[in-house]
């Protein structure tokens, strides 16, 4: 450890001059209180805590550590389970405070990744490596730690209890070069549910290489005692355009049933308790109590700087890059604040923020649409997603992303040729052109140049030369004939029922209403869509089982709602079930369904639907039924003798525009558009010949 850059600070909070202190106003939105900073100067309020703060007038060991080497110290791979290219030191080269140029009564922490060739890395009590860039990772472990206010916060073993939420904020102003990945993240302390991803980690910002786009985001889920698979990735993402290389203001709200994200006070992603899971104490569906982020254990809090590896990419440009940090700040936001009140306290900052708004809202509103859903005699509606809001409601989808080679699928499992981002470029909420006060879903394939790698998480990058996108809504929205569940936790009976369960009834194939009466159940899902017709594309929108708890595939099932390959006159819609027992292989797995001739409207806006009972499904469109398959026909490996597997429990929705594989690899030119309307599920309450069309 370096003393002379990181000394005992006998006071880590230096007072400045009255005239910049700076007022924090609560302002209630909604159920949601933030902290809103402007000039003032007052008394602190007994609803809003400072539990904790660096200003960075200089470097407190009493706060932070540095850790060191190339990530081969602390059990992870050489490259930090990245493939990173630095070196971490705590040398003043890589991690320093300095003067604001901008403010010279104001200091900074800095930290630079710097190119040193042939640079020998120590790494503790791992052998020593060559590595060509240094940099620095801080982290305040065994220091300072915090948790939603239905756990402790504190550092070490000294705890504070809290009540309410928890604010934790840092002004950061990070470098837009290729190459570079700046973060501010949260990690657990201790591990109690095991290794990653089992005991989570939080990311309150990210950012990578030149994008305009600022990040977030969750990882939990895993396996019993972490370190495998089954990890679940959540995040959003705001696009700060060209404001990105310049001071931003990073928050995280947490409270026991939620996360809140902002980005200079501007809500973009939030996060329900109701999806989080962790496999050391049950599985995705079966969680009650928010672990890993609600159990009461804290997390610590980490600021680094990485150079390249499977998320930044390998494309550096230039031989020097720095991340700055002015202050991190966390309040203990108490629940006792009246919506009516406002109160301030006194802290010292050096620029005032504008107050976080709503989420979806700006000092400039962005175009708002039609959001209503027509009413239809013939069912009632459980769920829509009418793409109505201005950018992709990241607590109803996330993204797959990669070549699929994190989810064990190199490739996708069918030879696909592109890399899935969540990027805007591939995933948008676009103005319809004929309506412009309705919003649509745009999903863009889109030929990229030589040399583009591919990031996949916990993987290596991979070349490809297309990029695309895949939505699904897995953890947050599955439906199936008897229930409609949210996040994969919370029940709706379809026929009024509570079900009970986290799906499959064991052989009984129809529920009972109070009186006893057996009332067949039966939903209907429907989009409105409209296809690319090009060579090399694949446009789908289908359903997988949530969980797979009759093994991989085919035994857990798949619903082809609709397929287009090609360009061409048919549409492909199709069931796959049978396998063997625990799946995985293709071995035994059985399709049914069939093409249907649509080549007058291949290229129009067409509704796709299946209407879902427990003893059939049945494909339409534009509400016309083309193909029915009756459920004495499927069949599970994994479960020979329940009545109706694998299609009796629930399954999420994807949206996806492929790019190769089951269609070949000649691609037509130029960038190719799928556009989705809606989405609506409805309850048609009772099994029906053919669902009447909306």
């Amino acid at each position: 450890m370096n003393q002379h850059v990181l000394t005992r600070a006998t006071k880590s909070l230096r007072i400045r001059p009255k005239s910049e202190k700076l007022e924090i106003t609560l302002l209630l939105l909604g159920s949601l209180i933030f902290v809103s900073i402007k000039e003032a100067a007052t008394c602190t309020p007994s609803s809003q805590v400072l539990l904790w703060a660096d200003e960075f007038n200089e470097l407190d060991s009493g706060s932070w550590r540095f850790q060191y080497g190339d990530g081969s110290a602390y059990t992870l791979s050489s490259g930090w389970g990245n493939n990173e290219l630095e070196c971490y030191t705590g040398q003043p080269s890589n991690a320093a405070i300095i003067t604001d140029p901008a403010n010279k009564s104001n200091n900074l922490l800095t930290i630079t990744a710097v190119h040193q060739n042939g640079y020998v890395c120590s790494n503790l009590q791992a052998a020593s490596t060559v590595c060509n860039w240094t940099s620095a990772k801080l982290t305040t472990q065994g220091q300072k730690s915090f948790t939603s206010p239905s756990g402790k916060a504190g550092g070490g073993a000294a705890a504070a209890a809290m009540d309410g939420s928890i604010l934790i904020q840092a002004r950061i102003k990070v470098p837009v070069i290729n190459g570079f990945w700046p973060s501010f993240l949260m990690l657990p302390e201790p591990n109690p549910l095991g290794g990653w991803c089992a005991s989570g980690a939080i990311d309150i910002m990210t950012h990578v290489g030149a994008s305009t786009q600022v990040g977030c985001g969750l990882q939990y889920g895993g396996v019993s005692g972490g370190d495998g698979g089954a990890c679940v990735y959540e995040s959003g993402y705001q696009n700060l355009a060209a404001n990105i290389s310049g001071w931003q203001t990073y928050s995280l709200l947490w409270s026991p049933t939620q996360m809140t994200f902002a980005v200079n006070n501007n809500v973009y992603y939030v996060s329900n308790s109701s999806s989080w899971w962790s496999g050391s104490v049950g599985v995705q569906g079966a969680n009650t109590d928010g672990a890993p982020f609600n159990s009461g254990w804290p997390f610590f809090l980490v600021l680094n700087l990485a150079v390249g590896g499977n998320i930044a990419g390998s494309n550096i440009t230039g031989n020097k890059a720095s991340m700055l940090v002015d202050w991190i700040r966390v309040y203990n936001i108490l629940p006792e604040q009246a919506p009516s009140s406002s109160s301030t306290t006194t802290l010292n900052n050096t620029e005032p923020t504008s107050p976080i708004l709503p989420e979806g809202t700006s000092s400039s509103p962005p175009q708002q649409y039609n959001t209503t859903t027509p009413a239809w005699a013939g069912g009632s509606l459980l769920w829509a997603e009418e793409f109505s809001s201005v950018d992709i409601n990241r607590s109803v989808w996330s993204f797959q992303q990669g070549d699929g080679s994190s989810y064990g699928l190199t490739n996708w499992g069918t030879g696909e040729i592109e890399c899935n981002t969540d990027s805007l470029d591939n995933a948008a909420i676009i103005t319809d052109p004929q309506d412009s006060s309705n919003g649509l879903l745009s999903i863009t394939a889109l030929p990229q140049p030589p040399g583009y790698m591919c990031s996949n998480l916990q993987a290596p990058a991979s070349l490809r030369t297309w990029t695309s996108a895949r939505l699904i809504t897995q953890g947050r929205k599955s439906f199936y004939w008897g229930t409609a569940r949210d996040g994969g936790k919370n029940s709706i009976s379809v026929n009024g029922t509570a079900s009970s369960g986290s799906g499959g009834q064991g052989g009984n194939s129809r529920y009972n209403t109070s009186n006893g009466t057996v009332v067949p159940a039966a939903i209907l899902i429907e989009a409105r869509i409209k296809i690319p017709l090009a060579m090399g594309l694949w446009p789908a929108f289908w359903m997988l089982p949530e969980p797979n708890n009759l093994g991989g595939w085919c035994s857990s099932g798949e619903i082809d709602i609709m397929e287009h390959i090609n360009g061409g006159g048919n549409m492909h819609s199709y069931l796959h079930y049978g396998g063997i027992k625990g799946g995985g292989s293709s071995a035994s797995c059985k399709t049914a369904g069939g093409l249907k001739n649509i080549k007058a409207s291949a290229g129009n806006w067409n509704i796709l639907s299946i209407v879902w009972s427990s003893t059939y499904i049945a494909f339409q469109i534009n509400g016309t039924e083309w193909s029915r398959v009756n459920s004495s026909s499927w069949w599970s490996g994994s479960a020979r003798s329940e009545i109706g597997a694998p299609f009796d429990r629930p399954f999420y929705i994807l949206l996806s525009l492929s790019v190769g594989g089951w269609p070949g690899n000649t691609i037509s030119n130029g960038s190719h558009v799928m556009l989705v309307d809606w989405i609506r599920v409805w309850k048609l309450g009772t099994d029906m010949l053919s669902a009447p069309y909306l």
